[in-house]
């Protein structure tokens, strides 16, 4: 049954309105299920969200193993590690166990000396008993004398009646007491613990309760990304417009440069085997044998000769593929000119960015609540010792933690966890549909009288519309793979894990095993990737279904198996070359500027930025990641417009609707068909008629 955008019926009088007006709903039943498995989703997130509590993951435990923040103690959601009171350290002869603040009350506390009784000393941190407070004790805290009430426990040992003469039963009764201790000043820290201000008793309270200078490392980093915004912003505008300087640079050169790629392959080969084949035959190359030893002759023979083989092997491929070479030019021509023509394609892999993030922050956020629903265990770790039994041995309380999950909420987990992934990758088959629809729209639309502009209208949008009206159950098959693929990896990983935890250390067989396994599911899965895509733009096409889409388009791909192997190791190349050039001279750019010019490496310049390297590096995520979004839509887009030629070619339609380059190459192609097809048909007349004449 068909289904139209409009109220008009339309004729299926060319390949635009094909695509644009007749569209049949596919793998309706495959819609079904995936709808039903978001609705198990949902199910499963409301109840996460009515067992599951965040907070338990990091905020801190008291003394005696409560959650900040909640239950009765409601209202003080801060962990403070307190001084540790004069009745405390009255018989303590050492303070291996403390943190010392150097800092009490504004003023120094008197010196130590180890082995002596501290009954009048109160400047050291005790770590083993946390408190939860309302807000981080400040420096005005400290000169208003303020104070919190530290826990003393105090245990007494007596003997109870025992009926059995030879049994003796011994009871002990543990009394709480709060004593007040003074506060020192803090800083808030992820927003649940609170950390000196002094920098030395900070790190040393840091390296003991396991959170180490990284915390210090990272608030440095974020500084200095503060002072080097306007650097981040020119960055991405700098990227933005190298990717657009790039594939201008492709739709003029590309046929240069193509044959450039080509060339060098055989060339490089043939002068890397005719280094190591003079190198093992005639004389010894020092660099050689100082890097592998002096057996090194005879496999550099042997390697020399096989590059030398392959280059001539390449070499006679490449002149026995010069039309699948022309078609890749021409493919990455027309590729170049449609996102011209059609600039509004180059937003589809922000969009599939954005709805795939969303969809990885549903996947996070709900297996935290998942995970939070667990009975939680409380732990005491030992930090600054080589072990528990270490006399520098320090118990740290408040901090680490451990979730058991029952079987209900392990099932509840898996299940989220791959529809998070069936999820992430429905929206990546989604974008990658809508970008597709837009290009074959274009190839499918003829050039304006005069001009080589084509027009067309609203891509995205009639893209989005045809994949959420008719085509969610091809693209709910098409993920299920791909997320069943990743899955199996990630429990596989998992399974890895548990086996060297159970055994205490790595199994080389059983490693080795997994990552064989993990390597076969990662070919199939990049297979399937290929695959999918292809099925996508047959669907866009013809509308058919996932699975009659996948055989024809595996079809069309082997007959043109030569173009497709060019076509895609082309792209392939000329993205990473996109993406590195851009991003590295970005980067290289904007740290060169604040290295160099003055206002930005002054320190006493309000423009100073303490760490350019920093900000260097943020800016090239930055423009690595834009540039890769713009290269991601080139190899669609070459991608879609290589297939829709396949689909002109093999169709030979009166009407010719491909690029200028590839018109010439469709008629050689068409004609070469043609040609073909009569020799076939007076072959088969032939043989008829041979048949009849022995009847």
């Amino acid at each position: 049954m068909l289904m139209y955008f409009g109220t008009e019926m339309y004729q299926s009088v060319d390949k635009k309105q094909r695509i644009l007006y007749e569209r049949s709903c596919t793998d309706c039943f495959c819609c079904l299920l995936f709808t039903a498995f978001l609705g198990g989703m949902i199910f499963v997130g409301v109840i996460a969200l009515q067992e599951g509590n965040p907070h338990r993951l990091y905020r801190g435990y008291n003394y005696n193993g409560r959650l900040c923040g909640e239950g009765t103690l409601e209202g003080r959601p801060l962990l403070f590690w307190p001084i540790a009171p004069l009745e405390v350290l009255a018989n303590i002869t050492t303070t291996e166990k403390f943190v010392r603040l150097d800092v009490v009350n504004s003023t120094s506390p008197p010196d130590y000396t180890p082995g002596t009784v501290l009954g009048t000393y109160a400047g050291f941190i005790d770590p083993s008993t946390p408190i939860c407070v309302k807000k981080c004790p400040s420096a005005l805290n400290v000169v208003n004398n303020d104070t919190v009430r530290y826990p003393m426990r105090h245990t007494t040992t007596g003997e109870v009646a025992e009926t059995d003469p030879s049994r003796d039963t011994v009871s002990e009764t543990t009394t709480l007491t709060y004593v007040d201790t003074p506060v020192y000043a803090t800083t808030k820290l992820m927003h649940a613990y609170c950390l000196p201000t002094n920098a030395t008793v900070a790190k040393d309270l840091i390296a003991r309760i396991g959170l180490d200078s990284h915390t210090q490392q990272f608030q440095r980093a974020i500084g200095s990304l503060e002072e080097g915004w306007p650097f981040v912003l020119i960055g991405a505008v700098c990227a933005l417009l190298g990717g657009f300087l790039y594939l201008l640079l492709l739709s003029c050169c590309a046929a240069p440069m193509v044959w450039i790629a080509t060339v060098m392959i055989p060339v490089s080969m043939l002068g890397m085997g005719a280094y190591l084949t003079y190198s093992g035959f005639v004389e010894q190359s020092d660099y050689l044998v100082n890097t592998f030893g002096e057996d090194s002759s005879e496999w550099t023979k042997w390697v020399g000769v096989a590059l030398m083989v392959a280059g001539v092997l390449f070499s006679m491929l490449i002149c026995c593929a010069c039309d699948s070479i022309n078609i890749a030019i021409g493919v990455i021509e027309a590729a170049v000119e449609c996102l011209f023509d059609i600039p509004k394609m180059l937003t589809t892999p922000l969009f599939g960015f954005v709805s795939q993030g969303l969809a990885y922050l549903m996947l996070c956020v709900g297996l935290v609540y998942i995970v939070s629903s667990g009975t939680m265990e409380s732990k005491t770790i030992t930090a600054l010792g080589t072990g528990s039994n270490a006399p520098d041995a320090i118990p740290i309380q408040g901090i680490h933690r451990h979730f058991h999950l029952d079987d209900r909420l392990t099932g509840f987990a898996l299940y989220w966890f791959f529809g998070g992934l069936w999820v992430v990758e429905f929206m990546a088959a989604f974008w990658q549909f809508v970008a597709s629809y837009g290009v074959a729209l274009w190839y499918f639309t003829l050039p304006e009288p005069g001009s080589n502009d084509r027009s067309v209208s609203c891509p995205i949008y009639y893209g989005v519309k045809a994949a959420a009206l008719f085509h969610v159950g091809t693209l709910a098959i098409g993920s299920f793979i791909i997320a069943t693929c990743r899955f199996i990896k990630y429990l596989l990983e998992i399974v890895k894990k548990r086996i060297q935890s159970a055994t205490g250390g790595e199994n080389g067989v059983v490693s080795c095993l997994i990552r064989c396994m993990q390597g076969c599911i990662s070919c199939f899965q990049w297979c399937a990737e290929y695959v999918n895509s292809n099925a996508y733009i047959e669907c866009v096409i013809n509308s058919v279904s996932f699975c009659p889409a996948a055989a024809q388009a595996v079809a069309r791909l082997i007959k043109a198996a030569p173009a497709v192997v060019f076509l895609n190791g082309f792209s392939k190349i000329f993205s990473l070359l996109g993406v590195l050039s851009i991003g590295l001279s970005t980067s290289w750019g904007m740290y060169a500027l604040m290295t160099t010019v003055k206002p930005f490496n002054d320190p006493a310049d309000d423009w100073f930025v303490e760490s350019p390297l920093v900000v260097g590096a943020f800016v090239l995520i930055i423009a690595l990641s834009l540039s890769s979004l713009v290269m991601l839509v080139f190899d669609q887009t070459a991608d879609t417009i290589f297939y829709c030629f396949l689909v002109e070619r093999d169709e030979n339609n009166s009407e010719v609707y491909a690029p200028n380059r590839l018109r010439t190459l469709l008629a050689d192609q068409s004609g070469k068909q043609m040609q073909i097809a009569q020799e076939r048909a007076e072959n088969a007349k032939m043989r008829e008629m041979d048949r009849m004449t022995y009847i």
